[in-house]
């Protein structure tokens, strides 16, 4: 589930936030997000928290929009995630619904954009996920693919043939 402050949740109907597909295909992944389902932020510097029912290993998160450039007369804005946890950058910095852009990994725990559009991977096994948005951005969005934790060596195989096609989570405001 997600709990923070957000615009609109879209499950099965919406804009196509998730096209074109190349900013959410890198590391593991090689399937984008479903073309609807996502969670759209709005102008919100709040915490944002996902919490998982069961745990969840090596989830990944597709971001679109970070950031703010709507082009002349406006100026770019540069918007920060920071992260409870580490995540790697998978791709980031590609064309996508929002436009062209710039998405960069600061630090272990803090990804910055500027109409960025890309895929991070959290590495562990987690509960729960949060992080602050600064400063509270126009609109951005995001969906999450998600691993199950092996209970034991038998399912860690499996679970390694989902890294390639990472299930999403439908989240509730």
């Amino acid at each position: 589930s997600y709990g923070g402050a957000s615009v609109n949740t879209q499950v099965g109907g919406g804009a196509s936030i998730w096209t074109p597909s190349a900013p959410y295909v890198g590391g593991p992944v090689t399937n984008p997000p479903p073309p609807i389902d996502a969670v759209v932020l709005g102008n919100f510097s709040t915490t944002h928290t996902l919490t998982f029912s069961t745990a969840v290993t090596d989830p990944v998160m597709a971001i679109a929009g970070l950031g703010f450039d709507a082009g002349p007369p406006s100026n770019p804005q540069l918007v920060s995630w920071t992260f409870s946890e580490s995540f790697t950058l998978l791709s980031g910095g590609l064309p996508g619904f929002y436009g062209s852009g710039t998405m960069t990994q600061a630090n272990a725990t803090t990804l910055q954009g500027i109409s960025g559009h890309g895929l991070i991977q959290f590495q562990g096994t987690f509960t729960t996920l949060s992080w602050t948005a600064s400063p509270g951005e126009d609109e951005s969005a995001f969906t999450v693919g998600l691993i199950p934790a092996p209970a034991t060596g038998a399912f860690a195989v499996l679970g390694l043939g989902l890294l390639a096609r990472p299930r999403r989570v439908s989240a509730s405001v």
